[in-house]
């Protein structure tokens, strides 16, 4: 016995407990789990787990920031002024012309911190708002995010690291007199920036980001060093925009590791002194849904947590209702308050590196970096960053991810709530965003693009599906046996429907339901199936489904009317899809 009056415990006991109480069941199949890279993921982490190398050197605080598109006139213009009063710290503005980016900035202090999204037009832009005076406007200048967001480059590659190069060197000569902010300043001009957001926000995995990111920063050093540039001075001018998912300890570990990997990459190359990449935080677009939309206020703190202790430089929380296509005062201002709240009354980076000493994070942290730089291995294989987007192998790996994931929510193996569980009643999507339909043949550097998606389209489009003619469509639940003994299956069958757009009830209605669910234990179905689909079949259901799988009744049950069977890791949307077309076939 301890002092505490506790029996002394070790991991050998703690896993024959553990083990006494799966009852017989797997220990690795129910407690190991995997992050989507493979990495293995124990159930519990002790001192043996300890890692070295886990040194993160973290910012001392973190900064606010929000996006703003410029392109929306005057209502931007006042939205920008309303958030820098109200705690904004850094303006990201998504910006296409001169005209628009003068009619933004106008009136803003000088040295407001200002960061800009603005494709291959970024460094003329960038030396725009200067020449007005602003001290503090990084051009964020992303090559390959830029080709990857649009199949390609509007400019020749060449023609835009000419022009990153002259921004980078112009920067570097300012300094050098004294003329310019000090490169320790969090906020001197940063010519560069590498999405590994964009990575992120396609279906990758996080290694896949770093990995990117690595490669990208690598292929620039490389080409500005050919251009006269130090890449210490060329490594000083970069910035990194980040996104994680709703993954707490994933989303930590990744920004961390992401840091390890730019330390490595530099040390590998003989860079000392360079500054630390200006890290911005964003929280990603793949998590947001069109349904039940205060949901996303949820997934956005979350991530935003992530984002504060995981050690970005800047948070930027994306709009709860951005999805709609349709940003209101009060998504910017609970987006803003989101990080406000974590960071000042929370005080989420009241410490160094919070996560710091934590055996799972830290070890998470190594695997990821180490997974990171073995995607970097296989792009350099491929002949560095721009050889393998030219060959399409990068975004390969990444659709692959994506397709894994999107198996994933479909079999409701990954949940989001309100999208695919949890279904909120009379819930419909909103008209969303058009997406961008600039032709490959249009650019100069066609690449296959890396279109960002959502997790919840599918259920997304169901929804529209199911209410396309006027009315969502209605099905009924029948028992068949004790109702007390299949609670867990009718809530299972309730769910499944009502996420792809029904209307689900036990009551038969004034009319006959278009689709009817048969609901039973097994041992219920041997002797009352069969009879019940033939009831909802002589009913004119147009559609009868058994929940559950059917085994060795299923041609019996066929034969009688049945149309389909729902059960654990069944396909959802591409089940109820069918069953929607048998019901509005039938209209």
């Amino acid at each position: 016995m301890d002092p505490t009056g506790f029996e002394s415990a070790d991991e050998a006991k703690w896993r024959a407990a553990a083990e006494a109480g799966l009852a017989g069941k797997s220990f690795d199949q129910v407690l190991m789990g995997a992050t989507p890279e493979g990495i293995p993921i124990e159930p519990l982490y002790l001192e043996r787990h300890r890692t070295s190398g886990v040194d993160v050197d973290l910012p001392e605080r973190t900064f606010v920031g929000q996006r703003f598109d410029a392109t929306g006139g005057a209502d931007v213009r006042q939205a920008v002024r309303a958030a820098l009063r109200s705690g904004v710290d850094v303006a990201w503005i998504a910006v296409d012309e001169t005209k628009e980016l003068e009619a933004t900035l106008a009136g803003l202090d000088k040295s407001q911190p200002i960061l800009l999204d603005a494709a291959t037009r970024a460094t003329r832009l960038a030396e725009k708002a200067l020449d007005l005076g602003y001290t503090q406007v990084s051009a964020m200048f992303d090559p390959f995010g830029a080709a990857l967001r649009s199949w390609g480059l509007d400019v020749p590659l060449e023609a835009a690291l000419d022009q990153a190069g002259t921004f980078v060197r112009d920067a570097v000569a300012l300094r050098a007199l004294g003329q310019s902010q000090d490169p320790s300043s969090l906020f001197h001009r940063r010519a560069l920036a590498f999405s590994a957001a964009d990575v992120v926000d396609a279906g990758g995995h996080a290694s896949h980001a770093i990995g990117y990111t690595l490669a990208g920063c690598l292929e620039v050093l490389r080409r500005l060093e050919v251009r006269g540039l130090d890449p210490a001075h060329a490594a000083g001018e970069m910035a990194i925009v980040v996104s994680c998912g709703t993954d707490v300890y994933g989303g930590i570990a990744f920004l961390r590791a992401l840091r390890l990997g730019w330390a490595k990459l530099l040390a590998a190359l003989g860079v000392e002194g360079a500054p630390a990449p200006l890290i911005v935080g964003t929280t990603s677009v793949r998590t947001l849904s069109r349904l039940d939309q205060p949901t996303n206020i949820i997934r956005v703190a979350v991530e935003t947590f992530a984002l504060q202790v995981g050690g970005a430089d800047i948070v930027a929380p994306r709009v709860f209702d951005e999805a709609s296509g349709v940003t209101t005062d009060l998504g910017r201002r609970l987006a803003k308050n989101t990080a406000i709240v974590l960071g000042e009354e929370s005080h989420v980076r009241g410490v160094g590196d919070p996560a710091s000493g934590s055996y799972f994070i830290d070890t998470l942290t190594v695997e990821l970096a180490r997974a990171g730089w073995n995607e970097l291995g296989r792009i350099e294989r491929e002949g560095g960053l721009i050889s393998s987007l030219a060959s399409g192998g990068f975004q390969r790996r990444v659709l692959d991810a994506r397709v894994a994931r999107a198996a994933q929510v479909a079999k409701r193996a990954r949940t989001l709530v309100g999208v695919n569980e949890f279904a909120a009643a009379e819930d419909q999507p909103g008209a969303g965003v058009a997406d961008d339909d600039r032709a490959q043949s249009t650019r100069t550097w066609p690449i296959r693009a890396l279109e960002p998606g959502r997790d919840a389209e599918p259920f997304e489009a169901l929804r529209l599906r199911a209410r396309s003619g006027g009315k969502a469509p209605r099905a009924q639940i029948v028992r068949v046996g004790d109702a007390a003994k299949s609670k867990a299956r009718e809530a299972f069958a309730r769910s499944f429907l009502e996420v792809g757009g029904f209307v689900v009830s036990t009551d038969a209605g004034d009319q006959p339901a278009e689709a009817v669910v048969i609901v039973g234990t097994d041992d219920a179905y041997k002797t009352g199936a069969e009879a019940a689909v033939f009831a909802a079949k002589n009913a004119g259901a147009r559609a009868i489904v058994l929940a559950g799988r059917p085994g060795d009744l299923e041609s019996t049950l066929q034969a009688a009317g049945l149309t389909h069977s729902i059960h654990l890791g069944a396909d959802v949307p591409a089940v109820v899809g069918s069953i929607l077309d048998r019901v509005q076939r039938s209209r």
